[in-house]
């Protein structure tokens, strides 16, 4: 990469740092200008990783127009240029991916972020027609971000629950007043029991957990056995218009709004965090972090990292000899509720599949051309796993109503 260190004297401390030239050594300015805005708070390192990718899209600029004139285009605003170079250079990433196995998901985000700041900063600058021409490219780009992935296209695996032991071993991790459990206060101890009981028991993905507001779970009076019902709402949150979470949760698709049942136990988890350790907040969120802070996916993944490396002996050895990795996501928490359902729905008359495939659908927010319930179709889980997420959980309920 054609970059330097700068720490002359002469020239401004706020220009010091990493920064990317041209083959005549010259700075190249819209790069210049991301680093001194975007990356000031970066670690060197992080910086080093940023430019390393914008150098990239520099370097297909030219090979694209046989000019090293990035710079220039940016600075002219010439957005349908801009646009097909990006589209470009997306194509060329994914095709490296195929290729290579590799994936170039964080190469494309930080150059077409890069790209698209560039231009957000010239918006105010121009006619009305050419600042809507700018919003307009701003728009596609992100939803291209968004929307469009670099990772390598692999045949679709069969899906696993996780096995009966780690199911075991997570139970007693989460437990609040469980001595295994890792985390340091009783806010985060409850916080993280009732994420992990509703990504393993109600099977949500990780977005749909961090869009749920404090009210998502209602209930009515069953008018015949006069006994209360519960559901859970999976949608996107109502009482918030924006999110300030920088990597915001989003459904993934309509089908994922929807209202499902959820047990009483697991309502009381709820409500004892809910009413007991979230606390007053100024938004609606369910899931906050220490920070005050909306949940955000990242911190999801962390939790779980750190649950992962608590496992005791016997639940790493397992995912070894299940030639798993020796971690738990959140996803293996949904894969594992999809089995332990379709196992409960068929029970030992294997001729109650096709119906059970299809309860499952509206449950887990599957289309019906989906092929998710096949999959856990042809996987059979062994019957230990479904006593333990339903027993093990239900020796805990006691606990749960002695709570305050």
């Amino acid at each position: 990469m054609p970059a330097f260190t700068v720490s002359d004297p002469a020239v401004p401390p706020s220009l010091h740092g990493p920064v990317l030239v041209d083959a005549h050594g010259r700075l190249r300015y819209w790069s210049t200008v991301e680093s001194h805005l975007a990356h000031a708070h970066l670690r060197s390192s992080t910086v080093g990783i940023h430019l390393s990718a914008i150098e990239r899209l520099y370097a297909f600029a030219e090979q694209l127009w046989r000019n090293d004139t990035l710079d220039a285009v940016i600075a002219r605003q010439d957005l349908a240029r801009i646009d097909d170079l990006l589209h470009a250079f997306f194509s060329k990433l994914r095709s490296e991916a195929q290729r290579t196995g590799h994936g170039s998901d964080e190469a494309w985000r930080i150059a077409s972020r890069f790209a698209s700041r560039s231009c957000e900063r010239l918006v105010g600058l121009g006619s009305p027609r050419r600042m809507r021409q700018a919003r307009d490219l701003l728009d596609r780009l992100t939803r291209l971000d968004h929307d469009l992935a670099l990772r390598p296209r692999r045949r679709p695996g069969r899906p696993r629950g996780l096995p009966a032991v780690v199911i075991e071993d997570l139970y007693e991790l989460v437990l609040p007043e469980s001595p295994r459990n890792p985390f340091r206060n009783a806010s985060l101890r409850w916080r993280n029991f009732v994420v992990v009981l509703l990504l393993l028991h109600q099977g949500l993905r990780r977005s749909e957990l961090l869009q749920l507001p404090v009210d998502a779970v209602q209930s009515e009076r069953d008018p015949h056995s006069g006994r209360e019902r519960f559901w859970l709402n999976v949608s996107e949150n109502p009482y918030e218009r924006t999110d300030p979470r920088r990597d915001r949760p989003a459904l993934k698709n309509d089908l994922a709004t929807r209202q499902i049942p959820i047990s009483r136990g697991l309502v009381e988890a709820i409500d004892a965090y809910a009413q007991g350790q979230r606390g007053r907040r100024e938004r609606s969120y369910l899931f906050y972090s220490q920070k005050q802070k909306a949940l955000s996916k990242r911190q999801v993944n962390d939790l779980f990292l750190v649950l992962s490396r608590k496992l005791s002996e016997a639940a790493q050895r397992e995912l070894w000899n299940r030639h798993r990795p020796l971690r738990v996501t959140p996803h293996d928490l949904r894969h594992t509720c999809a089995a332990v359902r379709l196992s409960q729905l068929v029970g030992d008359d294997h001729t109650k599949l096709p119906a059970a495939i299809e309860q499952l659908r509206p449950f887990f927010g599957w289309s019906r051309d989906s092929e998710m319930p096949r999959l856990y179709a042809r996987t059979y889980f062994e019957a230990q796993v479904a006593k333990v997420w339903r027993d093990d959980f239900d020796a805990r309920v006691e606990f749960l109503r002695s709570v305050p």
